[in-house]
């Protein structure tokens, strides 16, 4: 080599060291992945003199995504397709000088985009922890030539810097999708929050109390006392498959369609034929809801209807058992034509308890797996029953949380309890 081809070179990788510390500087500042991707593509195609470049990332299921592909559209290739897709695989660089008569390359996207492809450069971009997470493609080096040991160590360092940017920059987006996710949730869990009674009805001779504990920070049960003619009250439990987001939601238009045919809908029977005729449109097919509605008069009388819930426990004071309720009709959610049925409870007397609760107070598990049951639930409302509805309230609370020996609880558990006084 001459001392001016030397000199050339010398400038050359002078060149494009400073062209590497100018972009990784400007890599710093850069707070969207987007924007980074096409700095570092623009970076690319400058460095080594190409007439385009694309930047792939690579998926999860190992395909590749040109998120930035110069005059061209998104670019979708199958896990190990085309240059970038062995490179990805690989790890290692490949350069082609004339792509057209190589066996590796693939005409198909030149067939799609109307782009002739004469020489390749593509290298992978490597975290330092030695994971593949893209690859950088540079197509047609300008003035006909074909790219150099120096344009593939060049290329390569640039995607040492990319592989390092894109990474901390996909961390820095999973923080912010986290800290965006954490504030819907906290939203969500305000407007379930909203959506309880924030007082409970009075009424001479009954007295109510409630309880609500989720798993997540969302759940899909929900209870509501409201008022019915002739001074009567009607209580409601209702309990969404699953917990989360997704069951706040369908819980939520259970309470919005209640609360509006409650309105105009005296009898419980036509209430819930109402309310399932309206939700089973909305419920998707793994999913369905409980409910079970409870009305009880000024002067005790009382009946339930119950759509795929259980029945509520009545406990009678005097003779210290509970009534052998059983009956319950199809969820909500099964069928439109579904008919429900009213169910007398035999009128209250003072001191009796009725106790509406969701399946989580029975379901809940100790250490080894074995659940509470309605014996244990039994138990303790016997136990606690001359401690009225709030007494009843506690003991439960403390019952269950002893029972599963933790903090938290695998499923949602819903408490109403009224008191006949």
């Amino acid at each position: 080599m001459t001392h001016d081809a030397m000199a050339l070179t010398d400038e050359k990788r002078l060149q494009d060291l400073r062209t590497l510390l100018e972009v990784a500087q400007a890599m710093t500042g850069v707070r969207q992945l987007q924007p980074l991707l096409e700095l570092i593509v623009a970076s690319a195609s400058r460095l080594v003199d190409a007439d385009r470049t694309s930047l792939f990332l690579l998926e999860p299921d190992g395909s590749l995504w040109t998120r930035v592909a110069q005059d061209s559209s998104d670019i979708r290739l199958p896990p190990g397709f085309g240059i970038a897709g062995i490179v990805a695989r690989t790890g290692e660089t490949i350069s082609i000088p004339d792509a057209y008569e190589d066996p590796r390359f693939s005409r198909d996207i030149d067939l799609k985009t109307g782009f002739r492809t004469r020489s390749v450069l593509c290298v992978p971009l490597v975290t330092p922890s030695g994971s593949v997470v893209g690859v950088i493609e540079a197509m047609n080096k300008k003035g006909d030539a074909a790219f150099d040991a120096d344009d593939a160590e060049a290329l390569h360092a640039l995607g040492s810097h990319a592989a390092l940017a894109v990474e901390t920059q996909r961390l820095l987006e999973g923080e912010l999708r986290r800290e965006r996710m954490e504030s819907e949730l906290e939203l969500a869990r305000r407007i379930q929050e909203g959506l309880r009674p924030r007082v409970l009805p009075e009424r001479p001779g009954l007295r109510l109390a409630a309880w609500q504990e989720t798993a997540e920070r969302t759940g899909g049960d929900y209870y509501d006392v409201m008022e019915a003619p002739l001074g009567a009250l009607d209580l409601l439990v209702c309990d969404v498959s699953g917990h989360g987001i997704a069951s706040t939601v369908l819980m939520s238009t259970a309470r919005a369609y209640l609360r509006a045919l409650h309105l105009v809908e005296a009898d419980p029977q036509r209430l819930l034929e109402k309310l399932n005729r309206l939700m089973t449109p909305d419920i998707p097919d793994d999913a369905f809801a409980t409910l079970v509605a409870c009305r009880i008069q000024p002067a005790g009388e009382a009946c339930y209807v119950s759509a795929g819930h259980l029945p509520p426990l009545v406990y009678r004071a005097r003779s210290r058992s509970f009534d052998r309720l059983e009956e319950t009709d199809l969820v909500l959610g099964w069928s439109t034509t579904t008919t429900y049925r009213a169910f007398d409870i035999e009128p209250l007397s003072p001191g009796d308890l009725v106790i509406l609760a969701t399946d989580g107070l029975y379901e809940a598990s100790s250490p080894d797996g074995l659940l509470w049951g309605v014996n244990a639930v039994r138990d303790v409302i016997a136990d606690a029953a001359h401690e009225g509805a709030h007494g009843i309230i506690e003991a439960l609370r403390a019952g269950v949380f002893g029972h599963a020996e933790k903090l938290f609880l695998e499923d949602d558990i819903t408490l109403l309890v009224a008191e006949k006084v």
